[in-house]
């Protein structure tokens, strides 16, 4: 059996712990190879008061400010061929801010957790702008060494939720929405009411016509340009996509309505006109979707 017990300490109060203990095999006529189906493998990993302002570094992204104080404890065990995994994840007290597009996002508080088969998100509330948004859920795996999801209930809340304000694009809805169902069908169903935005589509334009190898496309772009490039018309210059349908999303079915009172508005140098009325959303399975 190797044994390890190793802690990484600051003066600011964080902290990392390790622990583990490995079967292995010795032998000085054999080998020496890790004996996978033991049951006493074991192995944890603390992470206490990890400020994430001492992170901010490691993102490519210029201009992006993080806070909050986060926090892990994970445990492996059982086997290393058939591991079982526990453990909970949070934060507190966060902060995101990007002023190119106007996300500042305050208050941020996630407490999560797995264990053996199941996966549960306590609380992820956030702030933006005088609104908030509040995500709570649950998801059963199929099997402790699966990553495939078997029951799944979450919901999503939102009121007055500023997602994003600037010169380039701006969001703010209030949401009501539930996906629930089990590993061979799950449905979605609820309401987003968007009280306003507004996207710059000569900002679009511009950003999309930048060489595609641009190391770092900033994030509203890269997003929107999916969407864009799948409904260019094929005798252009551009390639058409193809759509990689996800997994998850395969046995997924519902009906969204969205409504846009007003409010919405498509901006541009030859263009400004502004969009009301209500959209409903249905996908019957992953090969039909309708708006």
């Amino acid at each position: 059996m190797f044994s390890f017990r190793g802690k990484i300490s600051r003066p600011e109060g964080d902290s990392v712990t390790a622990t583990a203990r490995i079967p292995v095999h010795i032998s000085f006529s054999d080998s020496i190879y890790l004996k996978k189906n033991d049951t006493t493998f074991f192995a944890s990993a603390r992470l206490k008061n990890l400020d994430l302002k001492s992170m901010a570094e490691l993102i490519p992204l210029k201009g992006i400010k993080v806070s909050g104080l986060a926090g892990l404890a994970a445990n492996v065990k059982n086997s290393i061929s058939k591991p079982v995994i526990s453990g909970t994840a949070d934060l507190s007290d966060g902060a995101f801010i990007y002023p190119e597009y106007g996300i500042d996002y305050r208050n941020i508080n996630i407490s999560a957790g797995v264990d053996r088969d199941s996966i549960r998100l306590k609380e992820f509330t956030v702030l933006g702008g005088k609104g908030g948004l509040n995500l709570r859920g649950s998801a059963a795996l199929s099997g402790s060494d699966s990553l495939k999801p078997g029951n799944i209930d979450v919901t999503m809340r939102s009121s007055n939720f500023q997602a994003f304000k600037s010169d380039k694009a701006e969001l703010n809805f209030n949401s009501d929405v539930n996906v629930s169902g089990n590993g061979n069908q799950s449905t979605f169903n609820g309401t987003i009411k968007v009280n306003s935005s507004k996207i710059n589509i000569d900002y679009v334009n511009s950003m999309l016509s930048k060489k595609k190898n641009e190391p770092n496309p900033p994030l509203l772009v890269e997003a929107l340009k999916d969407t864009i490039e799948e409904n260019i018309p094929a005798d252009t210059a551009h390639t058409q996509k193809k759509i990689t349908e996800n997994p998850l999303l395969k046995d997924l079915s519902g009906e969204i309505v969205i409504d846009i009172p007003g409010n919405t508005w498509i901006t541009g140098q030859d263009m400004n006109f502004e969009l009301e009325g209500d959209r409903k959303s249905t996908r019957l399975n992953s090969s039909h979707s309708s708006v």
